[in-house]
C-alpha cells in the first residue's frame, strides 16, 4: 500500500485535534450549564419558593384573550431547566390549547406534524383537567392542509378520554371532519363554535351530534346549514348564527325552549329556499337578541317568520340603514315587553329616520326604558331629539284608543354622534336650552358621546354655562359622559374640558 503523503497525515492530525477540541468544548458547555444552574439557584428568587407557589406564579401569565394559547408557557421552558421542570409539571398551564391550521409563515422546524405531536404532548401534560381546545385557520391565507395532515389532529381531539374533559371548543374544520364527532359523548361541553373554512361549502350529508351537544349551553354555527346538523337544544341558552340559510335555523330555534339570547349575523336570505318556507310563525322565549342587519332584503325578511313575546333587549348592529317600517312592524307584531333598544349609526350617504318615526317608536313600545341611538335620527337639532325622547313637544298625533295612549318613559338615554368641531358652539347650545328648561323630565343616566377627530387641534369649545349646568346635574345624581378631543387631548367628561380650559388660561 502507498504510504500517506504529508498532506494526508497533516489532515488526519487536524481532524483528530478537531474531535478533541469539540469534546473539550462540549465539556466546557456542560460545565457552563452546570454553573448557570448553580447561579440561578443562588440568585433566582423562584428557586427559593416551593414548587406549588412557583406553579401558581406561572399560571398568572395566562393571557385573557378570547382564544387560549400555550406560547407563553412554552417560553417558560427556555429560561432554565428548573423553570422548565416546574412548567412541564403544572397541568393547569396546558389545559387551554390552540392550533392554527394554516399559519401564514411556519417557524423553522415547526412542520404540521411536529405541531400535531406538540399538541398531543400538551394534552398529556394537562393531566385530567377540563380542556378548552380552539382549532382555527388564518384569514390571511387561502391555503389549507390536506386531509392526510389533518386526520391525525382530528384523531387526537376525538379520543373518548379527551372528549370527556372538553368544556369549550372552537372547531373550524372541513365539514367532513365533523362526522367523526357522531356518537361521541361530551358531558362537560358547554360552549361550542362550529365553522367551515369555506363560506360557500354546502353540507351534502346529515350529521347527528345530539350526544356530543347534549349538555351544550352556548352554540355558534358559522357558514354551516343547521338543518343538516342534528343538535341537542334542550339546555341551549345562547345561539349565534352567521352566514347560514334562514330556513335552516328555524328548526333549531323552535327546539331551543330554554334559549335566552340569540345573535343573527349576515343571514343569506338570497338563497332560493327562503321563499318556499311554509310554516307557522315560530314563537321563542328569547329575552335578548342582537341582529347584524343586512339591509331591507336581509335579516328583516327572516324576522317575519318569528314572534318574540318575551323579548326584553334588542340590539341592531348594521352597515346598512335600518328600515323603520320593517322594525316597527316587527315590534308591533311581536307584542314583546321590550325595555332596551339599541340602534346603530347611519351609514354615510344614506337617509335618516325622520324625527316623527322616533316619536312613533316611543308610543309603539311603551315598555321601553333604555334607548341608545346615534346619528340615525334626522332631527333639526339635538335639542329637538331630546325633547322628543322626553315627551317635551311630542309630534305624535293624538290617539283615540285609550290603550294606545301610553308612551315610553326613558330612564337611560345615550346619544352618540360625530360632530364637526367648527359647529361645536351651536351644537352645545342645546345643553343649556334643554337641561335648564326641563330638568325634571331627564333620566338619571344620560350619556352623550361626542366624537371629534384627533386632527382637530382646536378641539371642542363648551360654553361655561353648559359646564355649570352639567356640574349641577352631576351633583343631583345624573351621569353625563362626553368623549372627544380638546386641543388634541382625549377627554371623557365636560369637567375635564373645564379643567383643561382653565389650565390653558393660566
Amino acid at each position: 500500500m502507498d504510504q500517506p503523503c504529508n498532506a494526508c497525515k497533516a489532515h488526519s492530525e487536524v481532524k483528530t485535534r478537531i474531535l478533541v477540541a469539540e469534546a473539550q468544548l462540549a465539556a466546557l458547555k456542560e460545565e457552563e450549564r452546570s454553573l448557570r444552574s448553580r447561579m440561578n439557584e443562588a440568585h433566582d428568587p423562584m428557586h427559593t419558593l416551593p414548587s406549588e407557589i412557583a406553579s401558581h406564579i406561572f399560571e398568572g401569565i395566562r393571557t385573557t384573550t378570547w382564544y387560549p394559547s400555550i406560547q407563553p408557557f412554552l417560553a417558560l421552558g427556555s429560561i432554565c431547566q428548573y423553570w422548565k421542570n416546574i412548567a412541564w409539571a403544572t397541568p393547569s398551564l396546558w389545559n387551554e390549547l390552540d392550533f392554527l391550521l394554516n399559519p401564514s409563515e411556519h417557524p423553522p422546524n415547526h412542520s404540521f406534524q411536529s405541531r400535531t405531536e406538540l399538541f398531543q404532548e400538551c394534552i398529556n401534560r394537562s393531566g385530567v383537567l377540563p380542556l378548552r381546545i380552539y382549532i382555527y385557520s388564518s384569514e390571511e391565507t387561502y391555503s389549507y392542509p390536506p386531509w392526510s395532515q389533518i386526520r391525525p389532529l382530528v384523531d387526537i381531539i376525538t379520543q373518548p378520554h379527551l372528549i370527556n374533559r372538553l368544556t369549550d371548543s372552537v372547531l373550524r374544520l372541513p365539514t367532513s371532519c365533523f362526522l367523526q364527532l357522531e356518537g361521541l359523548v361530551a358531558p362537560m361541553l358547554q360552549k361550542l363554535i362550529l365553522q367551515t373554512p369555506f363560506s360557500n361549502e354546502r353540507i351534502g350529508f346529515e350529521m347527528d351530534l345530539r350526544s356530543f351537544t347534549n349538555d351544550l349551553e352556548e352554540l355558534a354555527v358559522i357558514a354551516m346549514d343547521l338543518d343538516r346538523i342534528n343538535i341537542s337544544c334542550k339546555k341551549l341558552i345562547h345561539l349565534e348564527i352567521e352566514q347560514c340559510s334562514p330556513s335552516s335555523c328555524i328548526g333549531t330555534l323552535r327546539r331551543a325552549e330554554a334559549l335566552q339570547s340569540c345573535t343573527l349575523k349576515m343571514l343569506n336570505t338570497r338563497l332560493p329556499d327562503i321563499g318556499d318556507v311554509d310554516i307557522p310563525t315560530v314563537q321563542t322565549q328569547l329575552t335578548n337578541m342582537t341582529i347584524f342587519y343586512d339591509g331591507p332584503s336581509g335579516t328583516g325578511s327572516f324576522l317575519d317568520l318569528f314572534s318574540f313575546p318575551s323579548l326584553d333587549s334588542l340590539r341592531f348592529v348594521s352597515s346598512q340603514l335600518i328600515n323603520f317600517p320593517q322594525v316597527s312592524s316587527f315590534l308591533s307584531r311581536s307584542h314583546c315587553p321590550l325595555t332596551k333598544l339599541y340602534l346603530p349609526s347611519c351609514p354615510r350617504g344614506r337617509s335618516y329616520w325622520p324625527l316623527a318615526d322616533l316619536d312613533t317608536l316611543l308610543v309603539l313600545v311603551p315598555t321601553l326604558s333604555t334607548l341608545h341611538v346615534s346619528d340615525i335620527i334626522d332631527s333639526p337639532s339635538v335639542a329637538d331629539t331630546f325633547r322628543t325622547v322626553f315627551a317635551s313637544g311630542s309630534t305624535t298625533p293624538a290617539v283615540t284608543n285609550p290603550s294606545d295612549s301610553q308612551r315610553a318613559v326613558i330612564t337611560d338615554f345615550r346619544y352618540a354622534a360625530t360632530w364637526n368641531a367648527v359647529d361645536s358652539f351651536n351644537r352645545w347650545a342645546f345643553i343649556s336650552e334643554v337641561f335648564s328648561s326641563t330638568p325634571t323630565q331627564l333620566p338619571k343616566t344620560i350619556r352623550l358621546s361626542l366624537e371629534i377627530p384627533a386632527e382637530e387641534k382646536d378641539g371642542i369649545w363648551v360654553p361655561a354655562e353648559a359646564i355649570e349646568i352639567v356640574r349641577e346635574l352631576q351633583l343631583q345624581g345624573w351621569e353625563f359622559v362626553l368623549q372627544g378631543h380638546y386641543r388634541g387631548r382625549l377627554i371623557k367628561s365636560l369637567v375635564e374640558v373645564s379643567v383643561a380650559h382653565h389650565q390653558d388660561e393660566q
